[in-house]
């Protein structure tokens, strides 16, 4: 990598040139950011600015669930939203294997009630905090919250809202 001003040759460690002092386009602060061109809206002049990666835990999304709570504005990635719900359904699995024990009887765990009012309660927790993140994904497809009302409809107006949910980034959302 060359400085730009004096031709020098430059790492990706240094801040500034050290022969010219002009600030260096390829310096990075660690390996999860990268540089990019921005455009500065009230000058217009096309810039270099850091872009930070999200992290890509498959439990950070879902922690990150609890922290806005009830926050109906912004958007949520498709690949969060849906880690989300298969942790969801993980720790739901054992409450679900408890209704079919106990109306079919199709398999004995000897799980107690104790276990259902524990996931009861876990159930009633995420329920705000899901409605949300179902609004902030609506958002992040560029759909308006209402389009959570199809989940009122029983059958096609859940597939529907599914299908919905399962839509790919808007980059040009009108939510921001």
């Amino acid at each position: 990598m060359k400085c730009s001003s004096c031709k020098q040759p430059l790492t990706r460690e240094d801040k500034i040139c050290p022969h010219c002092k002009e600030p260096n386009p390829g310096y990075v602060l660690s390996l999860s950011h990268r540089m990019v061109g921005v455009e500065d809206r009230d000058t217009r002049a096309v810039g270099k600015d850091i872009e930070y990666d999200q992290p890509r835990y498959f439990l950070f999304g879902f922690f990150q669930l609890f922290k806005p709570y009830l926050n109906l504005s912004g958007t949520m990635k498709r690949g969060q939203f849906w880690s989300i719900q298969l942790i969801i359904l993980i720790l739901d699995l054992p409450f679900i294997l408890y209704l079919v024990q106990t109306y079919t009887g199709w398999v004995d765990l000897g799980l107690t009630s104790t276990w259902v009012k524990l996931f009861f309660t876990l159930n009633v927790c995420w329920f705000l905090p899901l409605f949300g993140a179902e609004v902030r994904r609506l958002h992040d497809a560029n759909l308006s919250s209402y389009w959570i009302l199809l989940k009122l409809l029983v059958g096609p107006g859940s597939l529907i809202f599914i299908y919905l949910l399962s839509l790919p980034s808007n980059p040009k959302t009108r939510y921001s």
